[in-house]
């Protein structure tokens, strides 16, 4: 069986980065704030991701299954994504877009985390198409959003993170091993594989001399 891990779909842009709100532009294209900018191949007339597309390369790759994740800059897509699992249970995992900072989380995430579908929540953490740039001072490990956790652990649910780029602000790995300690039960998935880039790889300090120490151990176990 080929399952893929990490896949999207949107049926049309209308969401939000640090940069400002977005929306389609055609073809590929998205407005952000003033700007415009290609985010996918010129593929459909509108831009979007269609549940259909995303069945068909499916069939054409021959993944039996995929990972339903979400992200600010398109904005969300909870109903589309439970929608379409409905239509493709066998082939589908649904994970939920939630923002930590909303106000009006606490009181929605009981009934969202009813939902049997949603198997997991996602956070896109980048400064430039996530959380961290949409709330500038935001910490994973800040206890105004330590609720979630304990709710995610005692549901049973899976928290994914992307932490984005290594040494970024978003790359708060000091946080998630914080977490992972304190909810010893909570599974966390860290996205990417820990988003390494070239100009990482080629830096010895961080990719090589830093690998046998033992503050890198550490953090290893925390995400193990």
């Amino acid at each position: 069986m080929i399952i893929d891990a990490h896949t999207h779909i949107f049926p049309y842009v209308q969401g939000i980065n640090a940069d400002g709100p977005t929306r389609g532009a055609g073809y590929g294209r998205i407005w952000v704030g003033d700007q415009q900018v290609q985010l996918m191949p010129a593929l459909n007339e509108e831009t979007k991701f269609t549940s259909e597309i995303l069945i068909a390369n499916m069939d054409w790759g021959e993944v039996d299954k995929t990972v339903l994740l979400q992200g600010p800059f398109y904005g969300e897509c909870n109903q589309y994504v439970l929608d379409t699992a409905g239509q493709y249970p066998d082939r589908l995992i649904c994970v939920v877009y939630l923002d930590p900072w909303s106000p009006g989380l606490p009181d929605a995430f009981e009934k969202i985390a009813d939902i049997p579908l949603f198997r997991a929540v996602k956070m896109e953490c980048s400064e430039a198409t996530g959380f961290c740039g949409i709330h500038p001072g935001g910490k994973l490990d800040n206890s105004e959003i330590s609720w979630l956790w304990t709710k995610l652990e005692r549901r049973e649910l899976i928290l994914g993170l992307d932490l984005s780029a290594v040494a970024s602000r978003s790359y708060q790995t000091d946080a998630v091993c914080t977490i992972a300690k304190k909810y010893p039960n909570l599974r966390i998935v860290v996205a990417h594989l820990g988003q390494p880039n070239p100009m990482v790889e080629a830096d010895a300090f961080l990719m090589g001399d830093v690998v046998g120490t033992d503050r890198s151990r550490q953090i290893n176990q925390c995400l193990a």
